[in-house]
């Protein structure tokens, strides 16, 4: 049989199992420790938006650092650190092997043009089909480069580059993953995982783009079984950011 139809997570070989350093998975967290320490997380990454429709403002510092994405990664490392078990295998933390690169950059690009395409077609339909004034994303203004622009646009690539493909794929591609995948098979996990995260990008969006963003999801959690290793969803992610970060710095510096 081809291994193109087996994930990478779990195949074996002889030598493996003759290989007394190589070291059995470690188990899975409960389901109900799942969906709690999952629920933290998701709490974690809306806590300054909720702030805000509480109506408490940030110090000032606080506003250009991934403040939200920080707290995310302490509950997703607290998740599996106090339950004793180790952060990498049980995140699937895996080296990248070049063609493990090439896939992430490859499907990230196609999951950018997927997205780009399905959100258009949405806003047509949405244009066809129901009244009054289209939602989506809050428009990007532009003007002068200033040092607040210059510290914005810092800020931005920190969270679109590095903080928010990191945290949030170990979260749901990582931790939940992981917990749900063993009672509810690969792939009611992965459509789980992907509306949440849809979802979780509803704020200050609108529904267009919670689903454009859960096909992402999908996207990311077939890498994540494919191949066995949460580094490659990150790739992809972090991908699909970066063309999204460089259209959105190009808007934010050319818009007169």
């Amino acid at each position: 049989m081809s291994d193109i139809s087996v994930p990478l997570a779990y195949r074996t070989s002889a030598a493996d199992a003759s290989d007394r350093s190589v070291t059995a998975p470690s188990a899975p967290l409960g389901l109900w420790a799942t969906l709690a320490w999952g629920s933290a997380g998701i709490l974690a990454i809306l806590s300054v938006w909720l702030m805000l429709m509480a109506g408490i403002r940030l110090p000032w510092l606080l506003q250009f650092l991934p403040t939200s994405h920080i707290a995310l990664a302490i509950v997703v490392l607290s998740a599996v650190l106090l339950s004793r078990r180790r952060l990498r295998e049980y995140l699937a933390l895996m080296p990248l092997s070049w063609r493990d690169v090439g896939r992430g950059i490859g499907y990230g690009v196609i999951g950018y043009v997927g997205f780009v395409l399905l959100l258009g077609l949405l806003a047509m339909l949405q244009a066809m089909f129901v009244q009054g004034e289209p939602t989506g994303a809050t428009p990007i203004v532009g003007g002068p480069l200033t040092i607040s622009t210059i510290v914005f646009l810092i800020s931005y690539w920190m969270v679109m580059l590095v903080a928010a493909p990191i945290t949030e794929e170990l979260l749901f591609r990582g931790l939940l993953y992981r917990g749900l995948e063993s009672r509810l098979g690969a792939a009611a996990t992965i459509v789980l995982t992907s509306v949440v995260f849809g979802l979780l990008h509803a704020p200050g969006f609108g529904w267009i783009r919670v689903v454009a963003t859960g096909s992402l999801g999908l996207l990311f959690g077939w890498l994540r079984w494919r191949t066995g290793s949460t580094s490659v969803s990150i790739l992809a992610h972090a991908t699909v950011n970066f063309i999204g970060a460089m259209i959105g710095t190009a808007l934010i510096l050319l818009t007169p």
